[in-house]
């Protein structure tokens, strides 16, 4: 058996009750099934008819005063039962009405978001022929816009009384709406913030920003026809990242989470579908390559890698670092420090067994006023696991604490002059046995500086983001 389902979008306007009504193309005059929906309309309505023989079926969406009574007509549109797909869609449009794209009296245009990538087939004023656009009655403008020109109706403006309606008609071709062979068949080089639109629909969109970061934002999922989308990918330039914003609201679909927003970082790319499931539209995110999952992982190179900082201490501004922003926020606010030099700031430089120190080194220090943070200084810095409990040795418990060096209490020996040995832990004063024999050190057994260093090879410490 087949179905239809639809949404329809809130529309402050409409104060009564909906009802939604069914009617199969070859008995137009006959009343399949009809849903009354009485609830308030300040979010998305869902409607299914389900149990339908297979077929086309006209389903129109009426306003309703007692929820009995047929009266204004909000939608039109025929559906095809066994794929729910769309062939033909009218929307209306009352001249002077409260609706958001109501045109006004006397401009030249109507203007709907939801005609972006759509195939414009009709036009025609209530009680009126439909216009003809091969005779300059009516076109569509670069923006997407229904423009009237002066052989239309009325001139090239909307010279009509209020309340006279408008219908705009909209034809799905099948074959069309799965992308067929244009499916992310071109490219789209964007250098600058954009609004994506129908000209993106099913594109490759390489993003190559000329500022530290780059802004797509996505239209609202309702206008993204069915089952089509788009490649983004990080084309480098000057841009740190390239985000793909979602309209307030509404979410994609990524890694088993929603996300308003995906940043992508260079060399990083997403595949975006628009789907329809059970009448509410989602934007289905294919993560193509990227190391979201290992965001704030660090690592050991020889170079710095790309999507990675080094963790020398330097500052970075958190609303150019926009990843970076995200793990900081992340992080529990026991590895975060203030700026500053005192104790408990990240500069504050402490004394321990007669060093100067600087203990709060590997912690993330943030300056919430300015939006800034300085990374950890990991250089010369060993990486110890953590135990399950406390050290009495280590100075922070939490990760990025500081554990200073030291030398267990050990002892060595000498050969003695005529046999036997000669205990050297007896030669120096016992307060220092755990400091190291500095005073033997020029024998080799110590390193001069008091640091006992194991053989070790230098890398670069990172952090990926």
């Amino acid at each position: 058996m087949g179905k239809v389902s639809f949404q329809i979008s809130p529309a402050p306007s409409i104060l009564n009750k909906l009802i939604a009504v069914i009617y199969k193309t070859t008995a137009p005059g006959a009343e399949v099934d009809r849903i009354l929906d009485s609830t308030d309309h300040t979010a998305p309505r869902n409607f299914q008819f389900s149990d339908l023989e297979p077929g086309v079926y006209i389903t129109k969406i009426h306003e309703s005063a007692d929820g009995t009574t047929l009266g204004n007509l909000r939608h039109d549109f025929w559906v095809d039962a066994v794929t729910n797909q769309i062939l033909l869609e009218r929307r209306f449009y009352r001249v002077g009405g409260s609706d958001t794209y109501d045109p006004a009296a006397d401009t030249i245009k109507i203007s709907d978001p939801y005609f972006q990538g759509k195939n414009i087939t009709g036009i025609f004023q209530q009680g009126n022929r439909y216009l003809r656009q091969d005779k300059s009655e009516w076109s569509i403008n670069v923006d997407g816009e229904i423009e009237f020109g002066v052989d239309s109706i009325g001139g090239v403006q909307i010279k009509n009384w209020a309340d006279t309606v408008w219908a705009v008609e909209i034809s799905y071709i099948q074959s069309d709406t799965g992308g067929g062979s244009q499916k992310y068949g071109d490219v789209v080089i964007v250098t600058a913030d954009t609004t994506l639109s129908a000209a993106h629909w099913n594109m490759n969109i390489y993003g190559r920003g000329a500022s530290n970061k780059l802004i797509l934002t996505a239209p609202a999922l309702a206008s993204i026809p069915e089952n089509k989308g788009f490649t983004l990918v990080h084309d480098g330039g000057n841009s740190i990242n390239v985000v793909l914003q979602l309209q307030a609201g509404e979410t994609a679909r990524f890694l088993g989470g929603n996300y308003n927003n995906i940043k992508l970082g260079i060399g990083d790319w997403i595949r975006c579908t628009k789907k329809t499931i059970s009448g509410t539209a989602y934007l289905f995110v294919e993560p193509g390559k990227g190391h979201w999952d290992q965001l704030g992982l660090i690592v050991m190179a020889r170079k710095v890698l790309p999507n990675s900082i080094r963790l020398d201490g330097t500052e970075y501004d958190l609303s150019v670092q926009l990843r970076l922003a995200d793990i900081v926020n992340d992080l529990p606010g026991d590895q975060i420090v203030p700026y500053g030099n005192l104790e408990g700031q990240f500069d504050y430089l402490a004394t321990i067994n007669d060093e100067a120190v600087y203990v709060n080194h590997g912690f993330f220090a943030r300056d919430l006023v300015n939006n800034m943070v300085k990374v950890p200084d990991l250089n010369n810095q060993g990486v110890r696991f953590l135990k399950s409990g406390s050290d009495s040795s280590r100075v922070n418990q939490t990760p990025g604490g500081y554990q200073h060096h030291y030398v267990g209490r050990h002892s060595h020996s000498l050969p003695r002059d005529g046999g036997g040995v000669l205990d050297i832990q007896s030669l120096v004063p016992t307060s220092n046995s755990d400091e190291g024999i500095s005073s033997l050190s020029q024998t080799g057994f110590h390193n001069p500086t008091g640091e006992t260093v194991m053989r070790n090879t230098g890398l670069i410490p990172l952090m990926l983001i």
